[in-house]
């Protein structure tokens, strides 16, 4: 949950981390409400006439088409290690302090610096976030019909270049259908190609409520007539399409697009997920909350399955969520391990010494 509060987080129940400083900040302040468990229920295919789950070994999860690495533990973007490890590992977050660890009750954890556009395993759980969002979207809200996207052959690091561009294709299209709500997901060329004098560019892929898909023709034509002239791109380098498959399409987007050798380059700020105000289901902090809530829901599902195989699913719904809440209600604070001694020599110095965690007191 990349904003997530605490540990609710892809891998947060594993014990191997949680989230960075302003999520334990934010539980200090007050813990959110609890999640939406229906939508929860809903996105990882438990349902209230005691539908299946798929079993830990079964290639996909009910409803949303994301297939488990076959040997290792579960978990959204790729298989993960030992969870009991404290050791660095090649998929943690390698911005977070050495020293510095969260702690609830007597389990320290690594957390992470959330930042996408500096660490690329943050990158992937926000891409991991933004996927989950994007799919509860299109279960309990209306789902987008057309798919844009938008290139340019610019590579200018600073954003504002690209957001009036942006912003004027939004009036266009939003002036020809009132309805209009759109979802930009921002992705970089790698800079391999032979065109590409080894300079990466951006590009906007653009998921689009509120218009028929007979218009994809006059979206594309708007497409061409604003952002074009603006940014000196070709009009045949802009695609726009039917949605076909919902489900595919969304974690295509979300995950895919957010690869790291797609992440933005040295010196790009600014987010890579946005939305307009009305395109999500819910206020944007609620429905992430609920995406958060939902990863850590669903390795709670599959841990369940996994060490009690016998629950049927009535069972396995209210012990999950009885998890769940529990997991919610769990407070974290910031922590320094330091090294102070255990034991002296005949002359005075420290001969053992061992490693204690101090709560860090905010300033």
């Amino acid at each position: 949950m990349s904003s997530s509060p605490g540990a609710e987080q892809t891998a947060g129940l594993e014990g191997t981390e949680t989230d960075s400083l302003d999520a334990l900040q934010a539980h200090r302040a007050g813990r959110p409400p609890h999640a939406d468990h229906d939508a929860i229920a809903r996105a990882v295919g438990l349902t209230a006439d005691g539908g299946s789950l798929p079993g830990p070994r079964d290639n996909v999860c009910a409803g949303n088409g994301v297939e488990w690495p076959a040997e290792r533990a579960l978990d959204l973007h790729k298989g993960i290690s030992d969870p009991g490890s404290e050791k660095r590992v090649e998929w943690g977050c390698d911005r977070w302090p050495e020293n510095f660890r969260l702690r609830a009750a007597d389990k320290l954890v690594l957390g992470r610096c959330k930042s996408a556009n500096l660490c690329p395993y943050c990158a992937r759980l926000g891409a991991v976030e933004n996927a989950e969002l994007l799919a509860l979207d299109a279960l309990n809200g209306v789902a987008p019909l057309i798919w844009a996207v938008l290139t340019t052959p610019s590579t200018a690091p600073d954003q504002k270049a690209y957001y009036r561009s942006r912003e004027q294709v939004f009036k266009a299209l939003r002036r020809r259908w009132p309805d209009l709500e759109i979802a930009w997901v921002l992705e970089f060329t790698t800079g391999y190609g032979s065109m590409s004098s080894g300079k990466r560019r951006p590009h906007w892929n653009a998921l689009i409520k509120g218009v028929p898909t007979s218009a994809v023709p006059e979206v594309h034509e708007t497409i061409a007539k604003v952002w074009c002239p603006r940014q000196k791109a070709k009009p045949e380098a802009q695609f726009v399409g039917e949605i076909g498959e919902m489900g595919g399409l969304m974690r295509y987007l979300a995950l895919h697009f957010q690869k790291d050798e797609q992440s933005p380059p040295k010196g790009w700020t600014g987010h890579r997920f946005t939305a307009t105000r009305g395109y999500l289901w819910k206020p944007t902090p609620e429905a992430r909350q609920i995406a958060r809530a939902s990863l850590v829901f669903k390795r709670i599902v599959w841990k369940l399955r996994r060490d009690a195989p016998d629950l049927d699913a009535e069972e396995l719904q209210e012990r999950a969520v009885q998890l769940l809440e529990e997991h919610q209600a769990t407070e974290w604070e910031l922590v320094r391990l330091t090294k102070i001694p255990s034991a002296w020599d005949d002359d005075g110095r420290p001969a053992a010494w061992i490693e204690e965690a101090f709560a860090v007191r905010p300033t």
